[in-house]
């Protein structure tokens, strides 16, 4: 029986590629798994994916297999995905879990990627997760009805100050109805500057409830054909968890698998949500009894 040269040779170490993605640029840095060797930095190149695919290319003619590792954010999801459909391991790593050494304060591209290549050797680097397209969007629905809430809620403060500041006091229950609105915009001021802060805080207030309103509506309908939607169902009724909280929650964990065990981080996440268990019955039983 022959044996092949190439054979006989013992596989080759994974190599690790630090990546520092910017709108504009991407640094790089490679090293071997060796503690002795050197992280060699290969300069800046633009984020193309033609580009991409030549420094996958150059890198595989060293070492195979590569461990890219880059640091999870608006720039850095999409190489990591890119990365991902073309067989490659691509690690994204959260900013504030990186070791920072004392007094480290001078941080350039090129040794972001090195330290992120050097880490990785090491194994003192935590990878987190990063969203598929589906879950990305998602997230974005879910982080502008957010945003829209917020921005209402301000506005509603700034109105009621600028009332209370007049000495205008509405009066009933229900206060952003639309007849307090409408009494809102009926009242008189004395000086006229208010006439003109005063129409401007309430198309805002209506301009930021619309808005939350076509988030709210739009949620179910995109997530209808997502991929994860039976798993919003099964925890809406199992849970007993809204919709809203449900899809922020399913969303934020993307895949339930890379959890280890599968349950334990998952119902962390859904306990700091506040949708893991529903609040019993007055008598003290369940509604669904379990």
């Amino acid at each position: 029986m022959q044996h092949s040269r190439r054979s006989a040779l013992p596989p080759s170490s994974p190599r690790s590629v630090g990546l520092d993605v910017h709108k504009d640029s991407l640094a790089v840095a490679y090293g071997a798994q060796e503690h002795h060797a050197a992280v060699v930095s290969l300069g800046t190149m633009g984020p193309r994916p033609c580009a991409i695919a030549q420094l996958v290319r150059q890198l595989h003619s060293k070492s195979t297999p590569l461990i890219c590792v880059e640091e999870a954010g608006p720039c850095g999801a999409w190489l990591s995905r890119y990365l991902t459909q073309h067989g490659q391991v691509c690690w994204g790593s959260a900013p504030a879990l990186l070791p920072q050494q004392t007094g480290d304060r001078g941080n350039t591209n090129r040794r972001e990627a090195i330290t992120l290549a050097r880490l990785r050797r090491s194994g003192d680097l935590t990878p987190v997760y990063v969203p598929q397209v589906e879950e990305a969007a998602m997230r974005d629905l879910g982080r502008a009805r957010a945003e829209a809430s917020h921005a209402r809620k301000t506005a509603k403060l700034r109105l009621n100050a600028l009332l209370l500041r007049q000495a205008s006091r509405a009066t009933g229950r229900a206060t952003w109805g639309p007849a307090p609105l409408r009494w809102r915009s009926a009242v008189v001021c004395p000086p006229p500057a208010p006439h003109i802060v005063l129409p401007a805080d309430l198309r805002a207030v209506t301009a930021h409830t619309a808005r939350r309103e076509r988030f709210e509506q739009a949620r179910p309908a995109q997530g209808q054909p997502w991929r994860r939607r039976s798993v919003v169902d099964a925890l809406q009724a199992r849970r007993g968890g809204q919709f809203p909280g449900a899809v922020t929650a399913v969303a934020a964990l993307g895949d339930l698998t890379r959890c280890a065990p599968p349950t334990a981080e998952a119902f962390a996440w859904l306990d700091a949500c506040g949708i893991r268990h529903r609040r019993p019955a007055p008598s003290g039983r369940h509604p669904h009894g379990w």
